[in-house]
């Protein structure tokens, strides 16, 4: 029996090891994207041997095996040689895919001269799963203001066409804090997916500064230039990184070297003065130097011409134009002397644009010597201290792709609650265009030739511009997080006063910074003037003078999902829609989707009346019944998770469909300082 006892267990650990590893199998690991390539781009892209060209991604800056970011994700474009299959054709694969953050971006666009898409879902590590739907466009017909890169041209066995290819990147949301593991593809042939990425979070990090690329309009040509950008951060931190984007490009551009540093005191720029508003008078356009001018004005250009055509409702920026400001003069008829002869403002090269009723245009981003003894004058360019370097992956300098954007390496940089910070680029070749955000309501400045990053002085910055080019976001460590804000030229801060940091961002972030009620969120404004819910302003391609962005579905994920560490985001736009005709309830689906949208992703979502636009030529009473109708929907509706009633911050309680006159800027449709300060005060600071 002793022995039986013994044989008993050696049996049982016998059978055991011949049981386990039939037991322990598990199919092997999923395979990456690459491997299932099984679709030539370059070759056949569509069926009909249409495809890309591979001198034009090459001459993008989007080369075999290059990690790109885009939307905020590191996606490397296929590693193959022409001819070679480079994407998938979704038929529901299941690809290795890892990485913890908050959405999934795909690589993609479609073929058959419609969208394709479909379900799919993701694994996790922990074995849970969670469903999505990917649809992206026709890569010949899909909007423009979609796409992350617009080829020229369109190989055919025929030849070359001279039509954009177009390709997509695509967001879904994940579960946040989990560890994705694989990722199940839709069942869409049609659907081409080149790359797939986790877009990592961003804890520990908050941002404080934000412009949203309105278009590309034309510059300079800047050779061997330097800008120093003014932002004025919302939130502070003990370091500080930088984000540069190439939005709307067909080519790289080069920055040869990057610096930072806080604005010296007293450099605040302009000075500002209280103007009492009036019809169409820019609360900054009378200084308390007169209008005297000391010589003869000189014409504005538009591309050469002196006129260009704009579209309603539309921006449109002119030819750069070197014009000295004076320090003062007395008032009288001397207040019309210039300084030297005026330099025309040009409007992509021409000198004159036709503007139609009511519409919006701004000249091509001017360049203005300025005096080194005027109200701000050089002097706002002057740093405090010596500025630091930047890195971008230890090194000194970057190139940015076309579409894409680069994150520069975090620098130990104490930056103050609500400093001014002088962001210095080098721009070692010629650029003739450039993404920006058109209006800036702040002076920035552009050098002589030759890399001046890291003068403390600003005696080279002999030049002026009211833009904001390439730079779209800062950073710092720390913080509770984001609150994004999503608007029009009202969010834009259009007719505050230049340089005194008086949007209602400014002043909501001002009051945040002022309490310890709720977190101290950092603000990103990411309003743009002329901009709207449904339709382009800018084409989402090419050089234009029209800067009003592409709609504000389009651009929402680079704006506000992209955004570091967002929160909340306010969602304040529909006039712009309702004012060119569309209906309440179109306005209505966009703002709905919007919302979705947030939700989706974990966001906080609050929806902001709009305020009365009556006096304003086509503020009509039929605009007047539709902005009703809207303002109900976004008070009663619950699609958001809380309301701002900036219509009843701004209205004139004896003419409701007015702007009270204290806080009009004089244009019946935006508000002046008082007005921007009043929206401030009405957000109700634990909505957020």
């Amino acid at each position: 029996m002793r022995r039986r006892v013994r044989e008993f267990p050696l049996v049982l650990a016998l059978c055991g090891l011949l049981l386990t590893p039939a037991q322990a199998a598990t199919p092997p690991p999923p395979p990456p994207l690459e491997t299932l390539y099984d679709n030539a781009a370059r070759a056949d892209l569509d069926g009909t041997g249409a495809a890309l060209v591979a001198s034009d991604l090459a001459a993008a800056g989007w080369t075999p095996g290059r990690t790109l970011t885009l939307r905020g994700a590191r996606l490397t474009w296929p590693r193959r040689p022409p001819g070679a299959p480079d994407n998938v054709r979704a038929a529901g694969q299941t690809v290795r895919v890892r990485g913890r953050g908050d959405a999934l971006a795909f690589l993609v666009t479609s073929t058959g001269g419609r969208e394709a898409g479909g379900a799919g879902s993701v694994t996790y590590a922990d074995g849970s799963r969670s469903p999505y739907r990917l649809t992206a466009p026709d890569w010949r017909t899909g909007p423009l203001g979609a796409t992350v890169l617009a080829l020229p041209h369109i190989a055919t066995p025929g030849g070359l066409l001279a039509e954009r290819a177009r390709l997509y990147v695509v967001t879904v949301p994940l579960v946040r804090g989990r560890e994705v593991a694989s990722v199940r593809l839709p069942v869409a042939p049609r659907l081409h997916v080149f790359a797939l990425a986790v877009r990592e979070s961003s804890p520990g990090r908050t941002g404080t500064w934000a412009a949203a690329t309105s278009g590309r309009p034309a510059v300079g040509p800047w050779t061997g230039r330097t800008l120093r950008l003014v932002v004025h951060v919302s939130t502070g931190g003990r370091w500080v990184r930088l984000r540069f984007d190439n939005t709307f490009a067909p080519a790289p551009v080069r920055i040869g070297a990057a610096t930072v540093a806080l604005r010296a005191a007293g450099a605040a720029g302009a000075r500002t003065v209280a103007v009492p508003p009036g019809p169409g008078v820019h609360p900054a356009a009378r200084p308390d130097t007169g209008t005297v001018t000391r010589t003869a004005p000189a014409p504005v250009g538009f591309g050469g011409r002196r006129g260009v055509d704009v579209p309603t409702e539309a921006r449109t920026v002119g030819d750069p134009l070197a014009f000295a400001e004076p320090d003062g003069s007395p008032g009288g008829r001397k207040g019309a002397v210039t300084h030297g002869a005026p330099a025309p403002v040009g409007f992509t090269g021409e000198r004159g644009l036709h503007v139609p009723t009511e519409a919006r245009t701004v000249g091509d981003p001017p360049v203005f010597p300025v005096p080194d003894g005027s109200a701000g004058g050089r002097k706002g360019a002057v740093a405090q201290g010596v500025p630091v370097p930047v890195g971008f992956g230890g090194e000194r300098g970057v190139e940015v792709p076309a579409g894409a954007q680069v994150v520069s390496d975090p620098l130990a940089f104490a930056v103050p609650d609500g400093g001014d910070l002088l962001v210095s680029l080098h721009l070692p070749g010629t650029v003739a265009s450039v993404p920006l955000h058109g209006l800036a309501v702040q002076r920035s400045y552009v050098s002589e030739p030759g890399d001046h990053t890291a003068d403390a002085g600003g005696t080279a910055y002999t030049g002026t511009i009211t833009t904001w080019p390439l730079l779209t976001g800062v950073d710092v460590a720390g913080g509770p997080g984001s609150v994004v804000l999503l608007g029009d030229s009202i969010t834009d801060g259009d007719r505050s006063t230049v340089d005194a940091g008086r949007r209602w961002p400014d002043a909501l972030a001002a009051r945040l910074r002022a309490q310890h009620a709720v977190p101290r969120f950092g603000v990103l404004n990411a309003g743009i003037a002329g901009n709207r819910v449904l339709a382009d302003r800018y084409p989402g391609d090419g050089v234009s003078t029209v800067v009003a962005g592409v709609s504000a579905l389009h651009r929402l994920d680079r704006d506000v999902f992209a955004q570091t560490s967002v929160r909340t985001l306010v969602v304040f736009e529909g006039i712009n829609d309702l004012r060119a005709r569309a209906t309440a309830a179109e306005v209505i689906a966009g703002l709905r989707e919007i919302a979705e949208r947030a939700r989706e992703r974990g966001v906080r979502v609050l929806g902001a009346t709009l305020p009365p636009c009556g006096g304003s030529a086509r503020c009509t009473p039929a605009v007047e019944t539709e902005r009703a109708a809207l303002n109900a929907w976004i008070r009663d509706a619950g699609a958001f998770d809380g309301v701002l009633d900036f219509d009843r911050a701004l209205r004139d309680p004896a003419a409701p469909a007015r702007m009270l006159p204290a806080y009009d800027s004089g244009d019946h449709l935006h508000p002046g300082d008082a007005g921007y300060a009043a929206l401030a005060e009405a957000v109700d600071l634990g909505a957020l």
